[in-house]
């Protein structure tokens, strides 16, 4: 068979031959499809059966791992909240200060870098807007096996609204401004990585803040759900994007030859 519903319908009639023998066999059962297993569990009615998860079926997300880890820390979570919708942007505005004031000599190439990120940013977002974990329902209600039993529903805690912090995307303000599916790429991260870089390199003792600060960045969107460690290499890759484009507009500027203006132009 080479189409999945062929699949299915093959996979869900062997499934009930083997649930109507008992006696004879001990059904046991491994599929990636939650929609199968959920069929299979209604055929199978209260008789017992086995699901084997092979590798990478079934497996809780890198993600998903981080958050059920510190959920149970109430206090710490509503701290990475509070970091979460702050620091971004205080921090990167602050910085951005500070090279004006200090280091005036790189201000205006880091200025653009940081706006060129944002704006490839902001394409992707209108082109292309991806919602981040806490809004989505991995399983759809459908009954999914996991090392604790059969989970249902979401996959991800909301963080923001079971836990809490400074702000709520359901306040008047946040509902007008914020943008909810704007998880790919992580502006959070590429802004971190900005700030990073420009400690590190500019700053008299800014190597460690410089690492540490997109790290625990990182952390913090992703033990409040409101990204995955794509969207953060997603955020990356804009910075990247953004850093060679006004690298090649600046060689080509510096390679161009310039023509006095009281040069003879000819007859």
């Amino acid at each position: 068979f080479t189409r999945k519903v062929s699949t299915d319908v093959s996979y869900l009639a062997v499934a009930k031959r083997l649930l109507a023998a008992p006696d004879a066999f001990y059904p046991q059962f491994a599929t990636p499809h939650a929609h199968t297993l959920a069929a299979i569990r209604v055929l199978a009615g209260n008789q017992p059966f086995e699901f084997q998860r092979l590798h990478g079926m079934g497996e809780a997300l890198y993600e998903q791992v981080i958050q059920q880890a510190f959920i149970g820390a109430g206090w710490f979570i509503r701290l990475m909240n509070i970091y979460y919708g702050t620091l971004h942007f205080v921090i990167t505005v602050g910085v951005l200060a500070w090279l004006y004031v200090r280091h005036a000599d790189v201000y205006r190439r880091m200025r653009n870098l940081l706006g060129l990120t944002t704006a490839l940013a902001l394409i992707g977002y209108w082109a292309f807007p991806l919602a981040p974990p806490r809004l989505y329902k991995c399983n759809e209600n459908i009954p999914v096996p996991g090392p604790d039993g059969y989970s249902i529903g979401k996959c991800f805690i909301d963080t923001l609204d079971k836990v809490g912090g400074l702000w709520s995307y359901h306040s008047p303000i946040a509902k007008a401004i914020a943008n909810q599916y704007a998880a790919m790429p992580s502006l959070h991260f590429a802004w971190s990585m900005w700030c990073g870089i420009a400690l590190y390199r500019f700053a008299r003792r800014g190597r460690v803040p410089g690492v540490i600060y997109p790290v625990l960045t990182l952390f913090a969107i992703v033990v409040t759900a409101n990204h995955y460690f794509l969207d953060a290499a997603g955020g990356v890759i804009v910075l990247v994007a953004a850093g060679w484009i006004l690298h090649t507009v600046d060689r080509r500027r510096a390679t161009a030859v310039v023509i006095p203006a009281d040069a003879p132009t000819g007859a």
